[in-house]
């Protein structure tokens, strides 16, 4: 897949960096959320540059933040121990501008329940123009996670692309 690469330096940077543990390590990729109507937390796990398994974590939506949040740390630790050591965890990065301080709090809790070796934010422009080479994406949490992982994996692979 060729891939028009949005501008940008610091997730290429990092990227680099680690494109040996993207493509041969283990990898969580999130699509962040404390939990909402219309927005549940997403993710994805790649081994080995493949797609093993991908989800949505079902918050209660009768809980307070305080709740929703100690309900999703409970969830990922859980995550955590089903899948053991994480090489690489992705998280969307999100705009300070257009977003709610819960879904920075989440993210908070996704780095300390998860505690992979390194965390890498996937800029929205980078996935959506890897999404359009994907016909059968859908829009959706546990999509998007899948989308930040194949982002990830595709300009990974062309700093490490002695594995595809």
């Amino acid at each position: 897949m060729e891939v028009k690469w949005p501008k940008g330096d610091a997730f290429y940077k990092s990227v680099e960096a680690h494109a040996a543990k993207i493509v041969t390590g283990t990898m969580l990729t999130v699509d962040p959320s404390s939990g909402s109507a219309n927005s549940m937390p997403g993710w994805a796990l790649f081994r080995g540059g493949k797609l093993v398994k991908s989800g949505t974590i079902k918050i209660p939506l009768t809980l307070n933040i305080n709740g929703r949040l100690g309900y999703l740390y409970d969830q990922l630790v859980k995550l955590r121990a089903d899948i053991g050591h994480i090489d690489v965890l992705s998280i969307e990065l999100i705009s300070k501008n257009m977003s709610h301080e819960y879904l920075f709090y989440a993210i908070g809790v996704f780095m300390a329940a998860l505690q992979a070796d390194v965390e890498i934010k996937c800029p929205i422009h980078c996935w959506k123009a890897v999404a359009k080479h994907y016909p059968e994406y859908e829009k959706g949490d546990e999509s998007d996670a899948v989308m930040f992982g194949q982002t990830l994996l595709a300009r990974a692979r062309e700093t490490f692309p002695t594995r595809r």
